[in-house]
């Protein structure tokens, strides 16, 4: 959860709050972050969207993608909120649309083919 009125990246491996910008616009504070975690850990960062409403997070997570970090995303196969995981799905950025009780099983295998 991100506070109100605030960004947050992931930088060094910290999680860094910042004040969002202060001009009338729509702030996409789930693309900020996942454009962070793409760039900060490129192949190796993982994505789960479980819920929520709209699109942000779908534009973030497509730039990083195609600048060949191939960061993976996991989309459930069942949300109470769909927006957020529908865009990914229907932005082709899902890499994986999975039950939730799949997703530990999945991302286990993930890891360990990577070591």
């Amino acid at each position: 959860m991100i506070p109100p009125n605030a960004l947050m990246a992931l930088t060094g491996g910290v999680f860094q709050l910042s004040p969002r910008g202060k001009t009338p616009a729509q702030h996409l504070a789930v693309n900020f972050f996942m454009q962070s975690l793409a760039q900060e850990r490129k192949s190796g960062a993982i994505a789960i969207v479980l819920s929520g409403t709209g699109a942000d997070g779908t534009s973030g997570w497509r730039r990083s993608r195609r600048k060949e970090v191939s960061p993976s995303l996991r989309i459930p196969a069942t949300a109470k909120y769909g927006g957020m995981p529908r865009s990914a799905i229907d932005s082709g950025c899902a890499d994986f649309i999975l039950a939730p009780k799949d997703m530990a099983k999945e991302i286990r295998c993930m890891t360990m083919q990577s070591t």
